[in-house]
């Protein structure tokens, strides 16, 4: 187990480019949340399923993405980091293109819940990150950053309808 003692970074530069990537990745864990559901019709004809059934793609994913916000937290105090940003990513991804791929409608749920995970794991840990790198005289300001992002994502996919 690694120590749960967080450093600030001594280059501004770097803490700015930390936060910079917890945002986007923020954004892109949100927008994930909304942007599937312009697409209910189209998934209903392509897999041959009820509109029950297609709404399953958002109500298992928001309810994926709600049990493992907490689970962040253990995450987070248990593994490094990096690591762990790196790793929640690559599921998010791997969940986009499972998705993207899928030839069936179990196999999209799949993916579905993989970006699930992504998204109830990377936005507590990007606001960790931001918390943890932010000058003290900064906080307000990174925190509000963040918090925009996590608003912008669902607000642009339902705008871009």
């Amino acid at each position: 187990m690694t120590s749960s003692v967080r450093t600030r970074p001594r280059s501004t530069g770097r803490a700015g480019w930390m936060i910079a990537v917890a945002a986007v990745a923020a954004f892109l864990a949100t927008f994930n949340e909304t942007f599937l559901n312009v697409a209910f019709t189209p998934i209903m004809a392509d897999f041959g399923v009820d509109v029950s059934t297609v709404q399953w793609l958002t109500t298992a994913y928001l309810l994926v993405a709600a049990v493992f916000v907490p689970v962040a937290n253990v995450l987070y105090h248990r593994f490094p980091t990096r690591a762990l940003f790196v790793s929640v990513v690559a599921i998010m991804v791997i969940g986009s293109i499972v998705g993207a791929l899928a030839p069936t409608f179990s196999v999209l749920l799949i993916g579905r819940l993989l970006q699930a995970i992504g998204t109830g794991l990377l936005t507590p840990i990007g606001m960790n990150i931001t918390l943890a790198v932010s000058a003290r005289e900064k906080l307000g300001m990174n925190m509000g950053i963040m918090a925009a992002m996590t608003t912008l994502g669902p607000s642009w996919a339902s705008s871009t309808v």
